[in-house]
């Protein structure tokens, strides 16, 4: 039986990895922040979830902000999704460069 609460020691890079994957409406990242995961509850069950902070301009130039957050399930990425509502509010959100590399 895998633990589903496993810290996720290397989140950083497979955020960076699945994003290159998945963001593929969106230019000119900056100012992007990451939260280190934290136990959170979503929709009944506690997981550890990252959050990200970001500001880019999607394909036909018009600046956005976006905000998003990472489930992990035994110590593995298994999505990131649009942050539901209140999610990553009180996030302890630190720079995170790299995302502003793509």
């Amino acid at each position: 039986m895998i633990e589903p609460n496993i810290y996720p020691g290397d989140y950083e890079a497979r955020i960076l990895k699945q994003l290159r994957l998945q963001l593929t409406d969106i230019t000119n990242i900056r100012d992007a922040y990451l939260a280190a995961p934290a136990m959170k509850t979503y929709q009944g069950t506690e997981r550890y979830i990252a959050c990200v902070r970001f500001n880019a301009m999607d394909k036909s130039g018009v600046p956005q902000t976006r905000e998003l957050a990472a489930f992990f399930f035994g110590g593995s990425l298994t999505q990131i999704i649009a942050a539901p509502a209140d999610l990553c509010t009180n996030a302890g959100y630190q720079p995170f460069p790299e995302l502003q590399k793509f």
